[in-house]
């Protein structure tokens, strides 16, 4: 379930995109999408359709069962982000948030666009 929460979390932003989309977004393999869509598809948290314009594209759209998963997944993250933080200080949670943006910054920098 790892990689379905990041998923949904693009999809809850912007529901309808492709999987290439997904990819870029997430910077994962594309096999590695492919996998948790299958999955998700299986659980009935998405449905994947042919692009309209083009049918090369295939766009990965929530069920209501995965647009329903939001507040409750939401809620969970932010709890479990503060169980994990709780015994720093407020000083040390924003060097910790900012030491982690920095990381995330250098890693997207290094890692140029993916082909």
């Amino acid at each position: 379930m790892t990689g379905t929460f990041p998923a949904l979390l693009e999809l809850w932003e912007t529901d309808g995109l492709s999987q290439k989309q997904l990819v870029e977004r997430l910077d994962i393999e594309q096999a590695t999408m492919a996998n948790t869509l299958t999955r998700m598809e299986r659980d009935g948290l998405v449905t994947r359709k042919r692009d309209e314009n083009d049918g090369r594209v295939q766009r990965v759209w929530l069920t209501s069962r995965g647009r329903a998963l939001k507040g409750a997944a939401t809620a969970a993250a932010i709890d479990e982000n503060a169980a994990s933080l709780a015994g720093l200080s407020v000083a040390e949670r924003d060097q910790f948030v900012a030491l982690v943006q920095k990381v995330i910054h250098t890693r997207g920098a290094k890692a140029g666009p993916k082909g």
